[in-house]
């Protein structure tokens, strides 16, 4: 256990799961059901959220549910959208990364008739569909300005960043909700997305120890072996978990 908080925090999104879970009929859901009825129910959960938007449009009594609320929109929070591919699949409302006015956008009538994700406003991978397009396909009344406004942030967050960018991959991975969901061991894929938030990899060192070891061509450092050496040589804390060039020295 490297880190207690981020483990905690990890065994608290079980209630997630559970929540989400069909087959699990405990009647403490009725009581999550009540505070999110309003906001969709497990809708809640498939939506792109910062910390600081959940807090704004997400508002329950309960504390234990409010603290489950600010850790899932930690690590579920999709901030940056590689591929064009992620982008279409990108669910449209309530998702703090396309703003109107530096707010969060919410259509019910489009969502009523199933208009989810930015893939079906789109005729194809760059171009979006005209409004009178949108209307025969869809068969919706919408305002000018409001379509028109809806179009225009999701081209200014294509155009500032993924203009240009070329992807090698049409596949598209899964976000975390869906990850979350389906593996059977939810929790530690929690743990691990929070450690990753606050380790790094020691570039610096393994450079500086490549420099010291590169005159003999037989010697090429494995750094999974060399990190894993202290744990298996000593039951020492310290040593565990010193810096890296602890880890090199027991290697050499």
């Amino acid at each position: 256990m490297v880190d207690i908080a981020s483990f905690t925090k990890s065994l608290k999104t079980a209630w997630i799961k559970k929540y989400l879970d069909d087959s699990n009929r405990g009647k403490w859901k009725d009581f999550f059901e009540l505070e999110l009825r309003k906001y969709g129910g497990k809708l809640v959960f498939t939506r792109n959220l910062n910390k600081v938007d959940t807090s704004k449009l997400i508002s329950v009594q309960d504390p234990f549910l409010q603290e489950i609320l600010e850790i899932w929109s930690e690590v579920n929070l999709d901030d940056k959208i590689e591929t064009e591919q992620q982008f279409l699949e990108q669910h449209i409302w309530h998702n703090s990364l396309i703003r109107i006015e530096n707010r969060l956008v919410f259509y019910k009538h489009l969502f009523l008739h199933g208009i989810t994700k930015v893939a079906q406003l789109m005729m194809d991978s760059h171009r979006f569909l005209p409004l009178a397009d949108f209307i025969s396909t869809y068969n919706i009344r919408i305002h000018p300005i409001k379509y028109f406004g809806l179009i225009s942030a999701l081209r200014h967050y294509y155009n500032t960043n993924l203009l240009g960018k070329k992807s090698s991959s049409t596949d598209t991975p899964d976000t975390f909700s869906e990850t979350f969901i389906k593996n059977d061991k939810a929790n530690r894929v929690v743990y691990q997305k929070l450690l990753s938030f606050k380790s790094t990899v020691p570039l610096k060192s393994q450079e500086k120890w490549n420099d010291n070891i590169k005159s003999d061509e037989r010697c090429s450092a494995d750094w999974t072996s060399a990190y894993c050496l202290a744990a298996r040589c000593t039951k020492s804390t310290k040593l565990v978990t010193s810096n890296s060039d602890v880890f090199i020295k027991f290697y050499q």
